[in-house]
């Protein structure tokens, strides 16, 4: 299988740089159990997620693999030097985040793997992609990327919005446009979910008082 040097291999698995083969194999396991297609059946997300911890999972159980890879990308090495350039990497990360955001587009909102969004959204803002994204000067491109993760973003749980956002918020500092964009999602997320939160309570209260209303209008008609 090919090395895609622009993958973190290690995120994607969600272990260190300088994890043991069998940490590796370990990790494998319980994320290829927990996105296997056939407990998520026509799930794309998770479709997503297994074809890359599959491919991860292929180059780091190879030694040989492993090794150029890691001498490549510099895995867990200081001031490390890649083979491929910042905007090359910075296309990868635009163009991931837009495929992203067409699959969660034509997914159904009410059935939509939150947990394989908050993972593929996740491997996809690593610490080493956040820091290339910092290099990516005000530009409709970096527009175009946050517009496409906080699209994505408005469908996780309020905990997962608010660990994204600080994402966000940490690679467009000095971008004042774009950090008054996301500070004003992350508050009409805080917003969406208090309602989501309390509709129902809400909803019970109006119509117990509606009744209240109701039976004492019929009294005092009848009165």
């Amino acid at each position: 299988m090919p090395i895609d040097y622009k993958k973190d291999y290690y995120s994607l698995l969600q272990v260190p740089a300088d994890a043991s083969a069998e940490r590796i194999k370990q990790a494998y396991r319980r994320l290829a159990h927990k996105f296997h297609p056939d407990k998520h059946s026509g799930d794309a997300l998770a479709s997503l997620i297994f074809m890359d911890i599959a491919e991860a999972y292929a180059i780091l159980s190879d030694a040989g693999q492993r090794k150029d890879y890691d001498l490549q990308t510099g895995a867990g090495i200081l001031n490390k030097k890649t083979t491929y350039t910042t905007e090359s990497q910075i296309d990868f990360i635009c163009n991931e985040a837009a495929r992203l955001k067409t699959i969660t587009s034509q997914s159904d909102p009410y059935r939509l793997n939150k947990d394989a969004l908050m993972y593929n959204l996740c491997a996809l803002l690593t610490n080493e992609h956040i820091y290339t994204l910092q290099q990516l000067k005000p530009s409709k491109l970096m527009e175009d990327l946050v517009d496409n993760l906080l699209y994505c973003t408005a469908f996780l749980a309020a905990k997962d919005v608010e660990v994204i956002g600080n994402k966000l918020l940490y690679f467009t500092e000095g971008n004042n446009r774009l950090q008054a964009t996301i500070h004003l999602f992350l508050k009409e997320q805080q917003q969406k979910q208090l309602w989501e939160r309390y509709k129902v309570p809400v909803a019970l209260a109006l119509a117990l008082l509606f009744c209240v209303l109701a039976y004492y209008i019929s009294n005092y008609n009848h009165s």
